[in-house]
């Protein structure tokens, strides 16, 4: 066998964790992509209709394009020392010793009568941060809440059924439908 005669392979030195690193998931996409697509739908068929209804047709395309732009732009990092949230509404960076407390919140009305769950992380000093985590894939949301738990920071949940829903989703322990009872 050929000897190496070459430099020594560099070995790897240990160091801080890499973060977990999470983008928006193909549904929040497709959702995107279904919504925008109908508008640019109807602008191209307004304008083969008349041509003076062009500018509806580049609305149309620049409302999809800021759309698709803004889930390719939205990231969540969970690090070993904090987390960083980018979106088109915010970028911050809060490490874990910043956090005050992180908490579920539920709003309900007409429109969503069992209700519509958002996730919010209090810093010790400014404003609340929303992180959307349905728009992640489900290991994001688990990595943070296990992160903010190892942490010691206190996450509260309301006791209404989506925001224990959403809860339990990210750690794989969703209620799965049982058998229906003849009622």
């Amino acid at each position: 066998m050929p000897e190496h005669t070459g430099s020594p392979v560099p070995t790897l030195r240990p160091g801080p964790e890499a973060p977990f690193v999470a983008r928006a998931q193909g549904r929040a996409y497709l959702a995107a992509g279904l919504f925008s697509g109908f508008f640019v739908l109807m602008g191209v068929l307004l304008t083969r209709e008349s041509a003076q209804t062009w500018p509806v047709l580049v609305v149309a395309c620049g409302v999809a394009a800021f759309m698709l732009a803004g889930l390719a732009y939205l990231r969540l990092e969970v690090g070993s020392e904090g987390i960083r949230y980018r979106s088109f509404g915010s970028n911050r960076a809060l490490r874990f010793s910043e956090i005050e407390r992180a908490y579920f919140e539920t709003v309900v009305n007409r429109a969503a009568p069992r209700g519509l769950v958002t996730f919010w992380i209090k810093p010790k000093a400014g404003n609340a941060l929303r992180v959307n985590l349905r728009t992640f894939p489900p290991g994001a949301a688990t990595r943070l809440l296990t992160a903010l738990e190892r942490h010691g920071i206190a996450i509260a949940v309301p006791d209404s059924a989506a925001a224990l829903g959403m809860t339990r989703e990210p750690r794989g322990h969703a209620a799965r439908p049982g058998p229906r009872r003849p009622g």
